[in-house]
Protein backbone atom coordinates (compact mmCIF):
# COMPACT_ATOMS: atom_id res chain seq x y z
CA UNK A 1 0.00 0.00 0.00
CA UNK A 2 1.32 3.42 -0.94
CA UNK A 3 1.96 5.92 1.86
CA UNK A 4 -0.57 8.56 2.82
CA UNK A 5 0.66 12.05 2.03
CA UNK A 6 -0.42 15.39 3.49
CA UNK A 7 0.28 18.16 0.98
CA UNK A 8 0.26 21.84 1.92
CA UNK A 9 -0.12 24.43 -0.81
CA UNK A 10 -1.96 21.95 -3.04
CA UNK A 11 -3.58 24.77 -5.00
CA UNK A 12 -0.33 26.66 -5.52
CA UNK A 13 2.22 26.98 -8.28
CA UNK A 14 4.25 23.92 -7.22
CA UNK A 15 1.61 22.11 -5.18
CA UNK A 16 -1.05 21.88 -7.87
CA UNK A 17 1.02 19.96 -10.45
CA UNK A 18 2.58 17.90 -7.65
CA UNK A 19 -0.87 16.97 -6.33
CA UNK A 20 -2.00 15.89 -9.81
CA UNK A 21 1.16 13.84 -10.38
CA UNK A 22 0.91 12.05 -7.03
CA UNK A 23 -2.78 11.23 -7.56
CA UNK A 24 -2.00 9.95 -11.08
CA UNK A 25 0.61 7.61 -9.61
CA UNK A 26 -1.92 6.20 -7.16
CA UNK A 27 -0.84 7.88 -3.93
CA UNK A 28 -3.38 8.76 -1.26
CA UNK A 29 -2.94 12.53 -1.06
CA UNK A 30 -4.73 14.77 1.41
CA UNK A 31 -4.77 18.55 1.22
CA UNK A 32 -4.23 20.60 4.37
CA UNK A 33 -7.72 21.74 5.37
CA UNK A 34 -6.76 24.81 7.38
CA UNK A 35 -4.25 27.63 7.78
CA UNK A 36 -0.78 26.61 8.91
CA UNK A 37 -1.21 28.68 12.08
CA UNK A 38 -4.27 26.66 13.26
CA UNK A 39 -2.44 24.37 15.70
CA UNK A 40 -5.19 21.87 16.53
CA UNK A 41 -6.39 21.48 12.94
CA UNK A 42 -2.85 21.08 11.59
CA UNK A 43 -2.19 18.36 14.13
CA UNK A 44 -5.45 16.59 13.23
CA UNK A 45 -4.52 16.72 9.53
CA UNK A 46 -1.10 15.17 10.28
CA UNK A 47 -2.59 12.26 12.19
CA UNK A 48 -2.17 9.00 10.30
CA UNK A 49 0.04 10.49 7.58
CA UNK A 50 3.26 8.82 6.49
CA UNK A 51 4.68 11.81 4.60
CA UNK A 52 4.12 15.56 4.83
CA UNK A 53 5.11 17.62 1.80
CA UNK A 54 5.17 21.29 2.69
CA UNK A 55 4.73 23.46 -0.41
CA UNK A 56 2.66 26.26 1.13
CA UNK A 57 4.25 29.69 1.45
CA UNK A 58 3.25 33.32 1.50
CA UNK A 59 4.87 34.86 -1.55
CA UNK A 60 3.18 38.27 -1.94
CA UNK A 61 2.11 39.84 1.35
CA UNK A 62 5.31 40.66 3.25
CA UNK A 63 3.46 41.37 6.49
CA UNK A 64 2.30 37.70 6.56
CA UNK A 65 5.57 36.03 5.57
CA UNK A 66 6.95 35.57 9.10
CA UNK A 67 3.70 34.12 10.45
CA UNK A 68 3.18 31.82 7.46
CA UNK A 69 6.62 30.86 6.23
CA UNK A 70 8.34 30.58 9.61
CA UNK A 71 5.72 30.09 12.33
CA UNK A 72 3.37 28.12 10.08
CA UNK A 73 6.20 25.81 9.04
CA UNK A 74 7.20 25.33 12.69
CA UNK A 75 3.62 24.50 13.62
CA UNK A 76 3.32 21.95 10.80
CA UNK A 77 6.75 20.44 11.49
CA UNK A 78 6.16 20.01 15.24
CA UNK A 79 2.66 18.62 14.65
CA UNK A 80 4.04 16.10 12.13
CA UNK A 81 6.71 15.08 14.63
CA UNK A 82 4.15 14.61 17.44
CA UNK A 83 1.82 12.61 15.17
CA UNK A 84 4.55 10.16 14.15
CA UNK A 85 4.95 11.23 10.52
CA UNK A 86 7.91 9.34 9.02
CA UNK A 87 9.09 11.85 6.39
CA UNK A 88 8.84 15.64 6.25
CA UNK A 89 9.59 17.27 2.88
CA UNK A 90 10.18 21.00 3.04
CA UNK A 91 10.04 22.95 -0.23
CA UNK A 92 12.55 25.73 0.24
CA UNK A 93 13.98 28.29 -2.12
CA UNK A 94 17.11 28.34 -4.23
CA UNK A 95 16.97 32.13 -4.29
CA UNK A 96 19.94 34.05 -2.96
CA UNK A 97 18.25 37.45 -3.26
CA UNK A 98 17.99 39.53 -0.11
CA UNK A 99 14.18 39.56 0.20
CA UNK A 100 11.73 38.96 3.01
CA UNK A 101 10.52 35.83 1.23
CA UNK A 102 14.03 34.37 0.95
CA UNK A 103 14.85 35.23 4.57
CA UNK A 104 11.68 33.55 5.87
CA UNK A 105 12.08 30.45 3.71
CA UNK A 106 15.73 30.06 4.79
CA UNK A 107 14.81 30.45 8.46
CA UNK A 108 12.09 27.81 8.13
CA UNK A 109 14.60 25.51 6.45
CA UNK A 110 17.09 26.08 9.27
CA UNK A 111 14.46 25.10 11.82
CA UNK A 112 13.40 21.87 10.11
CA UNK A 113 16.99 20.79 9.52
CA UNK A 114 18.33 21.50 13.01
CA UNK A 115 15.49 20.45 15.30
CA UNK A 116 16.07 16.97 16.77
CA UNK A 117 13.45 14.61 15.36
CA UNK A 118 12.98 10.97 14.40
CA UNK A 119 11.45 12.05 11.09
CA UNK A 120 13.44 11.85 7.90
CA UNK A 121 13.73 15.49 6.79
CA UNK A 122 14.18 16.31 3.11
CA UNK A 123 14.69 19.84 1.80
CA UNK A 124 14.02 20.56 -1.86
CA UNK A 125 15.15 23.88 -3.33
CA UNK A 126 13.46 24.12 -6.71
CA UNK A 127 15.26 26.03 -9.44
CA UNK A 128 13.66 29.00 -11.15
CA UNK A 129 10.28 27.85 -12.42
CA UNK A 130 7.93 28.93 -15.15
CA UNK A 131 4.48 27.87 -16.26
CA UNK A 132 0.85 28.71 -15.87
CA UNK A 133 -0.28 32.30 -15.63
CA UNK A 134 2.57 33.38 -13.35
CA UNK A 135 5.52 32.44 -15.56
CA UNK A 136 7.65 35.05 -17.32
CA UNK A 137 6.39 35.25 -20.90
CA UNK A 138 9.84 35.39 -22.51
CA UNK A 139 10.61 31.90 -21.27
CA UNK A 140 7.74 30.45 -23.25
CA UNK A 141 9.44 31.41 -26.50
CA UNK A 142 12.75 29.72 -25.87
CA UNK A 143 13.37 26.71 -28.05
CA UNK A 144 14.74 24.46 -25.30
CA UNK A 145 11.77 25.05 -23.08
CA UNK A 146 9.32 24.46 -25.88
CA UNK A 147 11.00 21.11 -26.43
CA UNK A 148 10.33 20.29 -22.77
CA UNK A 149 13.98 20.31 -21.73
CA UNK A 150 15.52 22.13 -18.77
CA UNK A 151 17.39 25.30 -19.61
CA UNK A 152 20.63 25.97 -17.76
CA UNK A 153 22.14 29.42 -17.41
CA UNK A 154 25.83 28.80 -16.88
CA UNK A 155 29.03 30.61 -16.16
CA UNK A 156 32.28 28.89 -17.14
CA UNK A 157 32.71 27.28 -13.71
CA UNK A 158 29.24 26.48 -12.48
CA UNK A 159 25.55 26.26 -13.17
CA UNK A 160 24.03 29.61 -12.17
CA UNK A 161 20.40 28.63 -12.56
CA UNK A 162 18.31 25.83 -13.89
CA UNK A 163 14.87 26.68 -15.20
CA UNK A 164 12.16 24.04 -15.33
CA UNK A 165 8.46 24.01 -16.10
CA UNK A 166 6.52 23.62 -12.82
CA UNK A 167 4.28 20.94 -14.29
CA UNK A 168 7.39 18.92 -15.14
CA UNK A 169 8.47 18.53 -11.53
Amino acid sequence: MKPSILLTGASGFIGKPLYRALIAKGYRVYKLRCRLQDHDFVEADCKGMTIVIHCAAEIKRRHLMDSTNILGTMNLFFAADRMGVETFVHIGTASTRNTTYTRTKREAERIVTTYPTKMKVIVVRPPTLYGGKRGPKWLQGLKLLLMGRPMRLQSREQCVAEILQAAGL
